[in-house]
């Protein structure tokens, strides 16, 4: 490549590493994408209607485009971008760890922040939008992104390199194949999670009074003289009714016996962290020991329950697996060991992830509006849980259960095939 004739007209950067970066191998054509995609600038000024809703958009490297927020246009005081179908949305910040989106029929929202850069495919007879799209999440091409951000602070692609990129452009016959499978388990992952919360909204009526009942109750007159106390968190006790005995927390949780250990500067640890509605732990951040402020952090344990003291609100309770044993945590997380003979694990988080006891739950929380924590002694003595006999409890989450490990064996097939597909493409 280095000793290749290459002309002047088709420089845009005399940086070698650029030249170095963008160089590909396939066995399939190579094209710049200049050729086929095409930046979109529309606007629309939300401020020029104050009192109508608009849909904004966001993206991520999880999931791409998703519907993000709904303002009012009073609300907004800069021009918005407008994101068609089968447009692409990026932030040039954030696109060299994928951070990238195509429009689909399932993305009802349609504006998003003039920070984000937005193109489309000129021809889809030449370059397939999903074929573009699979691209952007292989290992290759976003080291080919990383290699060609600009800034000495923030890292940036604006859509000049962007379009300067050289990508491998298979017939499209072949993108269509190559494509087929990814987007076929996609689709079935899309279904098992519809039918997940399906599943768990199913698992809430059985456990809590229905909304039909809990609206009558709400509309009760309550006569005074049943009152011992006016406190709201006496009144919302009144909210968790259920079929099962309920239980304080004391009966299933009790407190740790946790491990502290010393950081050792060579050495690589595993930060855990909670996501709030219940979705559990987490790899939070993988640091070497030197890189850390504090020195002491807490030794994970399997079968205890964790969340942030410090903050805890929307559910964000998650329990430690097997898998996450000896990770660590720093001071301001808790644990609270859990009796695995009178409550099911997945049960346990399964609470934290309904409605109706999350927002028991958040009422139990003191502190201000930003860090809303909970008592210990407080959740375990005076906040209760629907308790079924563990043979119950089994049956109860049994297929939100099979339906999890469909979805995590179609993750790592998803994982498998956009392996796969790179491996395709690429020399």
């Amino acid at each position: 490549m280095i000793l290749k004739k290459i002309r002047y007209k088709d420089l845009n950067n005399w940086s070698v590493k650029f030249l170095i970066s963008t160089s590909i191998s396939s066995k399939y054509f190579i094209d710049r994408l200049q050729n086929y995609i095409e930046e979109k600038k529309c606007k629309i000024s939300p401020y020029n209607y104050p009192d109508k809703k608009f849909k904004i958009l966001g993206v991520n490297n999880k999931v791409g485009l998703f519907d993000n927020e709904i303002k009012l246009g009073r609300e907004i005081n800069q021009d918005y971008k407008i994101v068609r179908f089968n447009y692409f949305a990026f932030n040039p910040y954030r696109i060299n760890v994928g951070s990238i989106g195509l429009k689909t029929k399932e993305n009802k929202y349609r504006y998003i922040s003039p920070a984000y850069i937005v193109f489309r495919i000129k021809n889809k007879r030449k370059l397939l939008p999903e074929y573009l799209f699979l691209l952007f999440k292989t290992n290759i091409f976003l080291n080919v992104i990383r290699n060609n951000t600009k800034g000495s602070v923030r890292q940036i692609l604006s859509y000049d390199i962007l379009e300067n990129l050289k990508i491998p452009i298979p017939d499209i016959d072949i993108q269509k194949k190559l494509i087929f499978k990814y987007f076929n388990i996609k689709e079935r992952l899309k279904k098992l999670k519809e039918e997940y919360f399906v599943l768990l909204k199913e698992f809430e009526k059985a456990l809590f009074i229905s909304e039909k009942n809990k609206n009558k109750f709400l509309l009760n007159k309550i006569r005074y003289k049943d009152l011992d106390s006016w406190s709201v968190n006496i009144l919302m006790e009144n909210l968790i009714k259920s079929s099962y005995p309920l239980k304080p927390f004391k009966e299933v949780l009790s407190k740790a016996d946790i491990k502290k250990i010393n950081i050792e500067d060579d050495k690589k640890y595993k930060i855990l962290g909670v996501k709030s509605f219940g979705r559990g732990v987490y790899i939070n951040r993988e640091v070497i020991g030197k890189n850390l402020k504090m020195k002491k952090y807490q030794l994970a344990k399997k079968n205890h329950l964790f969340w942030c003291k410090v903050d805890t609100k929307n559910g964000a309770f998650g329990i430690i697996t097997e898998e996450f044993e000896g990770t660590i945590a720093s001071s301001n997380m808790t644990f609270a060991k859990i009796d695995t003979n009178k409550i099911n694990l997945f049960y346990l988080q399964l609470l934290f992830q309904l409605t109706i006891f999350n927002k028991y739950m958040d009422n139990k929380v003191t502190g201000t509006t930003n860090r809303k924590y909970i008592k210990f002694d407080e959740l375990l003595n005076n906040t209760k849980i629907p308790l079924p006999d563990i043979k119950t409890q089994k049956k109860l989450v049994e297929k939100l259960e099979i339906n999890l490990k469909e979805q995590r064996k179609l993750e790592k097939e998803l994982k498998k095939t956009l392996e796969k597909f790179e491996n395709e493409i690429f020399e």
